[in-house]
């Protein structure tokens, strides 16, 4: 079964209802196939939840950014970690497509290669446009 990753910023744009939030709805409520998401991106989510405002975050409590990430979560599959998941992301970095922060988004890509997911969709597509020839790359405001 092929997936389409959502990326934290997809997200993360849906709990915050800032520009956009439409568009990541209709990605959540819309019938495009299996949506999926994985580990990386669930702590980013929190991790940005929880961050204050004035550092750019959410300023959510504890609670509802765990409350939030629950509630995402049920909707979208979870693609696991593995040990093949690993692998690929080393991979990636031994070709030289990722180095330092890139490391997180590489890890995206990795799963969602080991997963077999059709595309990432991401608000943030210059981070991901290194791995285009690997996996689909749609921006968030575009419905395939």
């Amino acid at each position: 079964m092929t997936y389409a990753i959502l990326d934290s910023n997809v997200i993360l744009t849906l709990l915050d209802g800032r520009a956009g939030a439409e568009a990541a709805r209709s990605w959540l409520d819309g019938e495009r196939g299996p949506l999926a998401t994985t580990p990386q991106v669930l702590r980013e989510v929190l991790a940005v939840s929880t961050r204050p405002r004035d550092r750019n975050g959410l300023g959510h409590s504890h609670e509802r950014a765990v409350g939030n990430v629950g509630a995402v979560s049920r909707r979208l599959k979870l693609l696991p970690d593995t040990a093949a998941v690993a692998s690929r992301l080393r991979a990636l970095v031994a070709e030289g497509r990722a180095a330092g922060n890139q490391i997180h988004d590489a890890n995206i890509v990795a799963s969602a290669l080991v997963h077999d997911a059709e595309r990432i969709v991401t608000a943030n597509v210059k981070h991901f446009a290194r791995f285009a020839d690997l996996i689909e790359i749609v921006p968030l405001a575009e419905r395939v």
